[in-house]
């Protein structure tokens, strides 16, 4: 599936990205299900990333994000609500 300006799109946040594994697992399922979203890999450095955050879901095609090492912790202090 081809990136459009109707294509939203899932942040994969950590540093480094190198290893990132869930665009290869989730961009093909997304392709399958004929969903038009895109795992993208970001790589935000530990001291950028609260300032980061806030930005990045101002974005209108932002639908969420995958978030790993080091940044787990953090989101917790920066989300507007937790779910189990």
């Amino acid at each position: 599936m081809v990136i459009s300006g109707n294509t939203r799109l899932i942040a994969h946040l950590g540093y480094p990205t190198a290893k990132f594994k869930a665009p290869m697992i989730y961009n093909p399922w997304l392709v399958h299900q004929q969903v038009d979203a895109k795992v993208v890999p970001m790589g935000v450095k530990p001291e950028d990333y609260a300032a980061f955050v806030p930005m990045l879901f101002k974005m209108t095609n932002i639908i969420g994000a995958l978030v790993t090492m080091p940044h787990k912790i953090a989101t917790c202090g920066l989300v507007q609500h937790l779910s189990p």
